[in-house]
C-alpha cells in the first residue's frame, strides 16, 4: 500500500512544495520517497519523534546503540523495557539521545506486532513477541533514513489542536497523507480520543479546507458509512482489503476493509 500512496505523492507533489504526514507512525510512505526535497513529519509519541531526530543528527550512533541493545537478545526485553520506562517517566535520564533511540528501536523490534501502547502511568506496556531473535535494521538503512530526515521537519504534537494547526500550514501544490487512528478503533490506552466521531469530523473538515487551497489530500480510514460520508463529496474513494496483523491468536486475524480517498 505504501508504494501506491507514494506513487500518488510523486504524481501530485509540485516542485518546491512540501509532503506532510501529520500521523507519522512508521513513516513508511516518506521513507519510500527517497528523492523528496521537503517534508514535515509529525506525531504525538515523544520517543518516536526523538528517535527520528537522533537518526537525523547521528544515524551511525543510533545504529550502534540499537545494535548494542540487540546484542542482549530477546530475553532481555522486560529488563530493557523497565529501563526505557524509567526514561519515559523521568525516573532516570538516558546518557544521551542515542541511548533512548537505540532502546526504542530495540523494543519495537522485539515487542508484539511492533505496537505502541502506554498505561495510565505513562509506561510502555506491550508484551514481548514470540520471535526468537532480534532483527535490527542494517547500518545502510539508518544512513538512508538519516538522509531523508535531513530534508524533513520533525514535530512533536499535542493532540488534537496541533494536528489541525499543522494541516492548516499546507499550501497549494503540497500533498498531505492522513493516516490517523481509524474511526471505531480502541484508543484508550494513552488517554487520547482521536478516533472519535468529533475528532474524525473535524479532521475531515480541516483536510477539505486544505483541498480547497489546492493541496492534494490522501486519506486512509475505516470503511464505515460514517467515514465515507465525510469524504465522498470531495474525494475519490477506493476500498482496500487488508489482512489484520493484530489479534490475540493467529486464527483471529482476518481480512478487514479500509478506504483510500484521494481528493478530486
Amino acid at each position: 500500500m505504501r508504494h501506491e500512496v507514494a506513487s500518488i505523492v510523486r504524481e501530485r507533489l509540485c516542485d518546491d512544495c512540501t509532503y506532510w504526514e501529520p500521523f507519522a507512525g512508521a513513516a513508511s510512505v516518506l521513507f519510500t520517497l527517497h528523492d523528496i526535497q521537503s517534508a514535515c513529519l509529525c506525531d504525538v509519541i515523544e520517543p518516536l519523534i526523538r528517535t527520528y531526530k537522533a537518526i537525523k543528527d547521528e544515524p551511525i550512533e543510533v545504529w550502534r546503540s540499537a545494535q548494542e541493545f540487540g546484542g542482549d537478545g530477546i530475553n532481555a526485553y522486560y529488563f530493557l523495557r523497565e529501563v526505557f520506562n524509567d526514561f519515559l517517566t523521568l525516573r532516570k535520564k538516558p546518557k544521551n539521545e542515542y541511548e533512548l533511540a537505540g532502546l526504542f528501536i530495540y523494543l519495537n523490534a522485539c515487542c508484539y506486532n511492533g505496537l505502541w501502547r502506554q498505561n495510565a502511568e505513562g509506561e510502555f506496556n506491550v508484551p514481548v513477541s514470540d520471535r526468537k531473535t532480534v532483527k535490527i535494521p542494517k547500518q545502510r538503512t539508518f544512513l538512508s533514513v538519516g538522509q531523508i530526515l535531513q530534508r524533513t521537519d520533525l514535530r512533536l504534537m499535542e493532540p488534537p489542536t496541533d494536528i489541525f494547526k499543522v494541516i492548516d500550514e499546507s499550501r497549494k501544490g503540497d500533498v498531505i497523507f492522513s493516516d490517523p487512528p481509524y474511526y471505531g478503533t480502541f484508543d484508550g490506552y494513552d488517554g487520547l480520543d482521536i478516533s472519535s466521531e468529533m475528532f474524525q469530523e473535524t479532521l475531515a473538515d480541516v483536510l477539505q479546507k486544505a483541498h480547497k487551497r489546492g493541496v492534494t489530500v490522501i486519506a486512509m480510514n475505516s470503511n464505515e458509512p460514517f467515514v465515507r460520508k465525510l469524504y465522498r463529496s470531495w474525494c475519490r474513494i477506493k476500498t482496500i482489503n487488508r489482512h489484520q496483523t493484530v489479534a490475540s491468536t493467529n486464527s483471529g486475524r482476518k481480512e478487514w476493509q479500509q478506504i483510500l480517498g484521494v481528493s478530486k
